[in-house]
């Protein structure tokens, strides 16, 4: 994997080796680092929980999520009873640099 970002010594977060996943497997959760000029935040499940359930439903912030240890994605975005995003019609974020390796459960996602 490379080091990426403006502090190249720091390997709290960096790109994998595919060039667009971001890992942060020694953040704790809170920890911001810029990669690739773009500020990622380390969260876990319920954070995005909160970012989803935001109004509006806050797209830019899940884009630059790093979601490395994160297990279980069920239901993130929606349930059997509708959806949990503030505007399903125009929700669209770009969610590929999102580490999904420790994801055991993505069901109704």
């Amino acid at each position: 994997c490379q080091l990426a970002g403006s502090a190249t010594t720091d390997p709290l977060f960096y790109l994998a080796d595919n060039g667009v996943t971001v890992l942060c497997p020694e953040a704790a959760v809170g920890d911001a680092r810029e990669v690739n000029g773009v500020l990622y935040t380390k969260r876990d499940r319920a954070a995005l929980d909160a970012l989803v359930a935001a109004t509006p439903t806050d797209e830019v912030e899940l884009a630059r999520s790093c979601t490395t240890g994160v297990t279980d994605l069920a239901e993130l975005f929606g349930e059997a009873g509708g959806t949990k995003v503030s505007d399903p019609t125009t929700f669209n974020p770009d969610l590929s640099s999102w580490d999904v390796s420790s994801v055991t459960n993505m069901y109704a996602m």
